[in-house]
C-alpha cells in the first residue's frame, strides 16, 4: 500500500473512532443522572472522550523534472531539495491563522494539506 494510502486509512479511522466517541458521549448525557455513580457509566465516560485535532499534511509536490525513481533518490542534492520544501510548506501551514482554531468535538478532526486547503 503507497504511505498517502496508508496515512488516509489511518486518519479515517482516527474519525471513525473519535465520531463514535462523540455519540457515546452524547448518548451518556442523555441517561438520568442516577446512572452517573454506575461504574459501567464512569468507564465508557472514561473511553468516550473526545479528543479533537487539527492535522497538518505536508506532502511532497513532485517536481516537474522529476521521475518516478525520485523515491529512490538520495542524492545530497535531492535530500536538500526535498528538506527544503518541507521547510517552505512548515512556514505556509504555521502563517494560516485558520489552523489555531480546533474542530469541533462532532468534527474530531480537521486535516489541512497545505497545497489544497483543508480536506473532506
Amino acid at each position: 500500500m503507497h504511505s498517502a494510502s496508508r496515512l488516509n486509512a489511518s486518519l479515517d479511522q482516527y474519525r471513525k473512532m473519535q465520531r463514535f466517541r462523540h455519540a457515546v458521549c452524547q448518548f451518556l448525557e442523555g441517561l438520568p443522572a442516577e446512572y452517573h455513580n454506575d461504574p459501567e457509566f464512569k468507564a465508557l465516560a472514561r473511553q468516550a472522550h473526545v479528543k479533537v485535532a487539527t492535522i497538518v499534511q505536508l506532502k511532497y509536490q513532485t517536481k516537474k523534472y522529476e521521475t518516478t525513481g525520485k523515491t529512490f533518490e538520495f542524492s545530497r542534492r535531492g535530500m536538500k531539495e526535498h528538506w527544503h520544501a518541507g521547510y517552505e510548506d512548515a512556514l505556509l501551514a504555521l502563517n494560516e491563522p485558520s489552523l489555531r482554531a480546533l474542530p469541533p468535538a462532532s468534527e474530531a478532526a480537521r486535516i489541512y494539506d497545505v497545497h489544497r486547503g483543508w480536506l473532506k
